[in-house]
C-alpha cells in the first residue's frame, strides 16, 4: 500500500480471539506466554474473562503471530479477522467493568476485624442481625450471635459490616 506525502502510520497492536476447550485456557496462556518469549513474537498480552472462559484475547500485531503461538494446541482455534471497532469497545467496557470491581475488592480489604467487634450481617440467613466477632481469620469470621446462648456462626468477611453504634463509638474515642 501505498501513502502519498507522508510515512507508513504507525502499525498499532490488533485483538485477535482464540476459542479454547473448556478450563484449558490457562494451560494455553502459559504455552503463549512462553513460545512468545521462545520465538520472540510480537504478542503484547493475553486474557481471558470470567464471562467468556471458553475465549482468549490475544493483543498482537498480526495472525501468523498468533497462530505459531498457539500452534498443535488441541482443539484451539484463532479467528483470523481482529476485533471490529465496535467489538473492541465491548471488551474494553468489561475490562473497564473487571477493574471497578477490583478496587471495590481492594477497598472492602482494608476494613479490618478485630475481636470484639460488633458487626451486622448483611447476607445469607441472620441477614439484619448484629453479632460479636469471636474469631478471625484470613478468608471467614467467626461470629456470636449474642442471643444469650453462646451460638456461633461462620461467615465471610464480604458478609458483615461494622455496626453503626461501634463505628461511631470508635470514631469519638
Amino acid at each position: 500500500m501505498f501513502y502519498v506525502g507522508e510515512e507508513e502510520p504507525e502499525k498499532s497492536p490488533k485483538i485477535y480471539v482464540v476459542k479454547v476447550p473448556k478450563g484449558r485456557g490457562l494451560d494455553l496462556l502459559y504455552i503463549i506466554q512462553l513460545r512468545r518469549e521462545l520465538f520472540k513474537l510480537p504478542i503484547y498480552s493475553a486474557l481471558i474473562l470470567d464471562n467468556h472462559p471458553d475465549l482468549i484475547f490475544v493483543e498482537a500485531d498480526d495472525y501468523p503471530s498468533v497462530a505459531k503461538a498457539i500452534a498443535y494446541f488441541r482443539y484451539t482455534r484463532a479467528f483470523e479477522e481482529p476485533l471490529s471497532v465496535s467489538e473492541y469497545e465491548e471488551l474494553m467496557d468489561s475490562l473497564k467493568g473487571i477493574m471497578e470491581s477490583v478496587e471495590k475488592v481492594r477497598e472492602g480489604e482494608e476494613l479490618k476485624f478485630e475481636i470484639g467487634q460488633i458487626v451486622e450481617i448483611v447476607k445469607g440467613p441472620f441477614k439484619g442481625k448484629k453479632a460479636r466477632i469471636v474469631s478471625v481469620s484470613k478468608n471467614k469470621l467467626f461470629l456470636d450471635l449474642m442471643s444469650g446462648a453462646m451460638l456461633l456462626i461462620e461467615v465471610k468477611p464480604e458478609d458483615v459490616r461494622i455496626a453503626m453504634e461501634e463505628a461511631e463509638l470508635g470514631e469519638e474515642s
